[in-house]
């Protein structure tokens, strides 16, 4: 027979001993671990599919204020370039407007310059025939009704005159000086020293300044 082997009773008493402090231990830290994180601020759990819309929130907001900040800058663009293209259209018209007035002012003053050279003309014409009655009545055989016979009889002759060669202002006698710097032949010997005495300094034709006059001659005279 195996002689049985017997626990001494002194050692599972103090087994006992341990485990029971052990779990009065643990019940102890139980019951003061509330106490402790009583005094610790609680930290806010967010959930992450809520972080996740409120992120995705925030960009859209931040996009749809990205779009209104450029719809609006494209609006003003678009006023500016609108005002600017409106105030190019108005100005090419103001000018067009002007140089229409100016182009009209000028054709008028050309007919009012015409209309005056022709009846200074026509009062120096009839002041010269008038002077040469008055020489034939009087009897005087003065220089001056000596031209103005002259120039009578040449009208008389002239009929043979080309047309393209006749005097602008006297539409009688042949072209024959020039005025320079224009270089135009216009006007016949008479009408030129009628034009030059009369102050007349302009040319008839194109109303240049008139530097120089010379008289030249046609090649039937």
């Amino acid at each position: 027979m195996t002689p049985s082997t017997t626990k001494p009773q002194g050692s599972g008493v103090e087994t006992e001993k341990r485990k029971g402090g052990g779990v009065l231990l643990c019940k102890l830290q139980q019951a003061s671990l509330p106490a402790d994180l009583s005094s610790v601020d609680p930290v806010p759990v967010v959930p992450e599919r809520a972080r996740w819309r409120q992120e995705v929130k925030m960009k859209d907001e931040a996009l749809s204020l990205s779009n209104s900040e450029r719809t609006k800058q494209e609006k003003i663009e678009t006023s500016a370039k609108s005002h600017e293209n409106a105030s190019i259209v108005k100005e090419e018209n103001d000018l067009q407007k002007y140089k229409n007035d100016i182009r009209r002012l000028e054709q008028q003053t050309l007919q009012l310059r015409l209309m005056i050279d022709s009846s200074k003309f026509a009062t120096l014409k009839w002041g010269m025939n008038k002077s040469y009655a008055s020489c034939l009545s009087d009897g005087r055989k003065s220089s001056n009704a000596y031209y103005l016979t002259k120039v009578i009889s040449q009208d008389l002759g002239s009929d043979d005159i080309q047309p393209e060669r006749e005097c602008v202002m006297c539409l009688a006698e042949e072209m024959s000086v020039i005025f320079l710097p224009c270089a135009h032949q216009v006007v016949c010997t008479k009408c030129n020293e009628l034009h030059e005495k009369q102050g007349m300094k302009d040319c008839p034709s194109c109303r240049t300044s008139i530097q120089r006059r010379i008289s030249v001659r046609s090649a039937d005279s």
